[in-house]
């Protein structure tokens, strides 16, 4: 790759992420050291942040303990419809943690349809679970995380070599080969996974905003949305940005070196171990019993404040403008961040060039920065008169979702672009093809897999992000999530309810339009 195609691609991450650095170069400019002061020392802001991290260690810790096992039985187990139990277990990632929330309220909340059920049949005023705490924010991001670990669990896994078991299983039981080999090659991606989870829940906007517990992120976005003071939200987002700093430095050094999946693989996977049918039916009822409480509990929640099809039909004919711009956004910023991404990652494992460390640098920062601080920058660099054109247009949008995660696809091409045989690109080169031509004809035919993983990760996130949009969204141009969040404040239960269950068909429908190409030949 050229000189100046480096540049350009260098010049376009820039580009997104300077709105960050410019928020925060004003901000060390005109530093309000008494503000400063007292973040440091009042101790509400310490037990802001304190019970912050608390939500999103219990929340990775809970994640881990269901995600490994399903992912166990999945990929060790021969059980009934394990394929189709694969899927449906992707579906609380697809649905949006505001919808799982908004649900939740609506079932368990002081007045919800489950709680007066049950202090009618048990005779008590007040029940012991209270949606409204930490117990309750905890339960609700793990029923939306636990898939992230167990999805990676399920790839190292898979990318486990047979004959090192079987070798082991020459000396010792089962068992113990699983424990001291099969574990410590898959520890890194439960790990992995944990930290991951762990980002997403310490900067998760969502769930605390809803249930009304007072964190950290909402700090940051109270600050700027209330009192108008974006110098204060950015020095409220420095903490937060190193402990999720920190968090994804392990996390990347983790999987520097691991893939995701494996392209052209010589090794066989494990095979999957007969069980009884005793054993079948338990691991049936357990993941019956996540599924239901991940998805369908929070569907039937909804549902259940629908009075009929009509209340959904005519919903839909209203919110066809906010349902095109949730579209429309998302799929600008996913094709964006998987254009840059492929890109950086060829940048990454394919060439050598003098500002590599510091381009990987800026990606790992794009990750930890909270979507909050995101905003905070589009507004505060774009809202001037010569760049009105981009803040009044919903392009802002996508520019905040593409800086928020062009990070991903990137990590995961690069990740798959370990795996393939440069001998390949070699050999085109040698025959004579060019660069580009190689690129195209080559590389990204091998590389369609990871690809469609990378559009469809970026695309869940990216349309089920809050925390950006609400503060950047201009007027006139309301994304589908904005308006479910302002109804819900409004008490609009009938009208939220059927706008949720359309956002969620809709993801999902996309999702398997998606996923076809994803399928193995």
């Amino acid at each position: 790759m050229r000189t100046p195609a480096k540049l350009l691609i260098c010049l376009a991450l820039l580009i997104m992420l300077a709105p960050i650095g410019y928020m925060f170069l004003a901000t060390l400019i005109n530093l309000d050291t008494g503000f400063l002061f007292e973040v440091i020392t009042n101790s509400r802001y310490l037990v802001l942040f304190s019970r912050t991290v608390l939500i999103a260690t219990l929340t990775a810790l809970g994640s881990i303990i269901l995600g490994v096992p399903l992912a166990f039985i999945l990929a060790r187990f021969r059980i009934p419809f394990s394929r189709t139990l694969e899927y449906l277990l992707l579906l609380p990632i697809l649905i949006p943690s505001y919808f799982v929330t908004i649900s939740l309220v609506y079932m368990l909340g002081w007045n919800g349809i489950l709680t007066v059920w049950l202090q009618k049949l048990l005779g008590i005023s007040t029940l012991p679970f209270n949606i409204y705490g930490v117990t309750g924010a905890v339960f609700i991001m793990v029923m939306c995380h636990f898939p992230f670990v167990t999805f990676l669990t399920l790839a190292g896994l898979r990318n486990l070599d047979s004959n090192l078991e079987k070798t082991a299983w020459l000396t010792t039981s089962k068992f113990r080969a699983f424990l001291s080999v099969s574990l410590p090659l898959v520890l890194p991606y439960i790990l992995g996974g944990g930290i991951l989870v762990f980002v997403l829940a310490v900067n998760n906007f969502d769930v605390p905003s809803i249930t009304l517990l007072d964190v950290y992120p909402l700090e940051i976005f109270y600050r700027f949305s209330v009192f108008f003071r974006t110098d204060q939200a950015m020095i409220l987002t420095l903490p937060l940005l190193a402990i999720t700093l920190t968090a994804v430095l392990i996390w990347y050094y983790l999987f520097r070196n691991r893939p995701i999946f494996t392209i052209n693989t010589r090794w066989k996977a494990p095979e999957r171990i007969p069980i009884s049918w005793l054993a079948q039916t338990l691991c049936l009822v357990f993941i019956t019993l996540i599924i239901g409480l991940s998805v369908a509990l929070p569907i039937i929640g909804l549902a259940l404040n629908i009075n009929s099809l009509t209340d959904i039909i005519n919903t839909f004919i209203i919110i066809q403008p906010h349902l095109f711009n949730s579209i429309s956004t998302t799929f600008i910023s996913t094709a964006g961040t998987l254009i840059l991404g492929f890109l950086l990652a060829y940048l990454l494992e394919r060439t050598e060039f003098r500002f590599k460390g510091l381009l990987l640098w800026l990606l790992i920062l794009s990750l930890v920065i909270p979507g909050a601080a995101i905003g905070l920058g589009l507004i505060k660099l774009y809202n001037h008169s010569g760049l009105l054109f981009i803040y009044h247009s919903q392009f802002i949008i996508s520019l905040g979702l593409m800086a928020r995660f062009v990070a991903l696809p990137a990590l995961i091409m690069a990740g798959a672009f370990k795996t393939l045989d440069p001998s390949l690109e070699n050999a085109a080169r040698v025959a004579g093809v060019s660069r580009t031509a190689t690129l195209t004809r080559v590389i990204l035919p091998l590389l369609k897999r990871p690809l469609a993983i990378s559009a469809i990760i970026c695309f869940i996130l990216a349309i089920n992000e809050l925390a950006v949009t609400i503060l950047v969204a201009p007027p006139g141009i309301t994304p589908l999530s904005v308006r479910i969040y302002s109804l819900f404040h409004f008490n609009k239960a009938a009208e939220v309810a059927s706008m949720c269950l359309i956002m969620a068909f809709l993801v999902v429908l996309l999702y398997i339009i998606l996923g076809s190409v994803i399928k193995e030949d």
